[in-house]
């Protein structure tokens, strides 16, 4: 039975690091990503600098996965830029979750 649950539990771990670095890739090789996602395809090259250097998109690919994963894992998931742009995700989240909820279980 120990046998079993490690088993799965490694396999749980293998899972997520596989899934957060395929999620984490998509999004950067997004065209325009980031950045052009919060300011817009027309924001002065100040304003880019200036947001790739707060949001740390200056420091290597591995580093932002690390940083990434640490942000998951404290349930800082950022900021919106859709519907309720600045909102925080995990609000936005947990709002619409009870019609989720509701929607499959029907």
């Amino acid at each position: 039975m120990f046998r079993f649950i490690l088993r799965r539990t490694l396999q749980a771990i293998v899972t997520f690091v596989a899934l957060t670095a395929i999620l984490f890739g998509w999004l950067r090789s997004l065209p325009g990503g980031p950045l052009d996602a919060l300011l817009g395809e027309n924001a002065s090259p100040q304003d880019r600098a200036k947001l790739v250097e707060s949001l740390g998109l200056d420091a290597p690919l591995w580093t932002q996965y690390l940083r990434y994963l640490g942000r998951f894992w404290t349930g800082d998931l950022g900021v919106s830029t859709g519907v309720w742009r600045g909102a925080p995700v995990t609000e936005v989240i947990l709002t619409r979750a009870p019609a989720t909820i509701e929607l499959a279980l029907c």
